[in-house]
Order: C-alpha cells, then sequence, then structure tokens
C-alpha cells in the first residue's frame, strides 16, 4: 500500500499515549520519527500495517496484552532485546529493512507469529531468545540481510515451526539452541547463504523434520546434536553446499531417516555418532 493512502503520525504522538497510560492502536500509519519505548511497560500493541521510518526501540519493555505488527515495515533498526510479551505476538508478514533485535526477548504469553517475516536489511538476532508460550512460527521466513542467530534460543512451549524458511543472506546460526517444546520442523527449509550451524543443538520435544530441506551455501554442521524427543526425519535433504558434519551426534529419541538424502558437496561425516532410539536408515 503506497504512502500517499496512509495517516502520517508523530513519534511525540505515540509517545504521549504511553506516558498517559493507553492502549496503542494504529492501523495503516507511517511514524515518524526515531520511536524509543526502552524499559516501558504497555497494554495492547497495535502496529498493523505501519511503517516506522525512523529506527525503532522496544529494548526491555514488557508487553502485558497482545502485540500486533502484522505487515509492519520497519525501515531502519527494530530493538526488541530483552523484551517480554506476556500475550500473543504476530509479526506475520513483517518487514525488518535494519537489523532487528530480538536477542534474549522472552515470548511466554501464547504463539509468536514470524510466518512470511522478511529480514532484510541486516542482522536477525534472536539469540537467547525464549519461546515458552506456545507455538512458534517462522515458517516462510526469509533472512536475506545478513547473519541469522537462533544461538542458544529455546522453544518449550510448543512447537517450532521453520517450514519453508530461506537463510540466504549469510551464517545462519543454531548453536546450542534447545527445541523441547513440541516438534521442531524445518522441512524445505533452504540454507544457501553460508554455514549452517545446529552444533550441541537439543531436539528433545517431538519429532524432528529436516525433510527436503537444502544445505547448498556452505556446510552443515550438527556436531554434537542431540536427537531425543522422537525420529529425526532428513529424508530428501539436500546437502551440496560443503561437508554435512553429524560428528558425536545423538539419535537416541526415535528412528534416523536419511532415505533419498544427497551429500554432493563434500564428505559427510558421521563419526562417533550414536543411533541407539530406533533404526537408522540410509
Amino acid at each position: 500500500m503506497g504512502e500517499k493512502s496512509q495517516r502520517i503520525v508523530p513519534a511525540s504522538e505515540i509517545l504521549a499515549k504511553i506516558e498517559r497510560g493507553e492502549d496503542v492502536e494504529y492501523d495503516n500509519v507511517i511514524v515518524k520519527g526515531d520511536l524509543d519505548l526502552g524499559d516501558k511497560t504497555l497494554g495492547t500493541v497495535h502496529f498493523r500495517d505501519a511503517i516506522f521510518q525512523g529506527s525503532v526501540n522496544f529494548g526491555g519493555t514488557n508487553f502485558t496484552g497482545s502485540a500486533s505488527f502484522i505487515g509492519a515495515n520497519f525501515s531502519a533498526r527494530a530493538d526488541f532485546g530483552r523484551s517480554k510479551f506476556s500475550g500473543y505476538a504476530d509479526f506475520l508478514g513483517a518487514e525488518f529493512g535494519g537489523d532487528a533485535n530480538f536477542g534474549g526477548a522472552e515470548f511466554t504469553g501464547g504463539y509468536t507469529y514470524f510466518l512470511g517475516a522478511e529480514f532484510a536489511g541486516g542482522n536477525a538476532d534472536f539469540g537467547g531468545a525464549k519461546f515458552t508460550g506456545g507455538d512458534a512460527n517462522f515458517g516462510g521466513a526469509e533472512f536475506t540481510g545478513g547473519y541469522a542467530n537462533f544461538g542458544g534460543a529455546k522453544f518449550t512451549g510448543g512447537n517450532a515451526d521453520f517450514r519453508g524458511a530461506k537463510f540466504t543472506g549469510g551464517y545462519a546460526n543454531f548453536w546450542r539452541a534447545k527445541f523441547a517444546g513440541g516438534n521442531a520442523d524445518f522441512g524445505g527449509a533452504k540454507f544457501t547463504g553460508g554455514d549452517a550451524n545446529f552444533g550441541g543443538a537439543e531436539f528433545t520435544g517431538g519429532y524432528t523434520y529436516f525433510v527436503g530441506a537444502e544445505f547448498a551455501g556452505g556446510n552443515a554442521d550438527f556436531v554434537g546434536a542431540e536427537f531425543a524427543g522422537g525420529n529425526a526425519d532428513f529424508r530428501g535433504a539436500k546437502f551440496t553446499g560443503g561437508y554435512a558434519n553429524f560428528g558425536g551426534a545423538k539419535f537416541t529419541g526415535g528412528n534416523a531417516d536419511f532415505r533419498g538424502a544427497k551429500f554432493t558437496g563434500g564428505y559427510a561425516n558421521f563419526w562417533r555418532a550414536k543411533f541407539a532410539g530406533g533404526n537408522a536408515d540410509f
């Protein structure tokens, strides 16, 4: 939707509402100026289809109600680091044109949607974030701007859905991430920008799906990863960019299924991997 059809709202107007303790609800507006709401406590926040022309700082903010940023466009840096979402957090189709910082954020209130979100301007940082309220859906999200960091993130509230996500901008880091709430689904995900690091990751909540996933940008590292929640399904996965390293990985939750997987980019290493949960099918 073009800017001509949208009302321009100065950032000062939003800040004044918050100071008065009012809910913040805007639909299809342009927010002009930098918006600094760091370390605030907010109720309902609604910015559907809003365009933020300046930087946005929600760092350390406590969202006690629902937080909706459906279709929002963040033209510059968006900082949600250490924020707490006590209700649902909805970033469906949001666009991030600069760095997007969600490092250490806590999503405890319900579902978290980044379905179809685009991280195109810089790094996307979810390092140490906690998803404990319900499903975390990143299905179809595109990480094209730079480093995508989920290192140490914890998905314990429900399913972690990355089906069809695209990591094309650079390094995709899931080092020591924990998937303990439900299924971890990376079916059809594409890692083409650089290395994909799942070293030391723990998949203990349910099934693990990498069915049809493509690792074409660099090395695929699953060193020391633990698959203990259920079946680990890599059927039809393609490893064409570099080595596929499963050294020391543990498959103890169910079957390990690599039928139809293709290892053409470099060596495939399963040295000291342990298959103790069920059948190992290659």
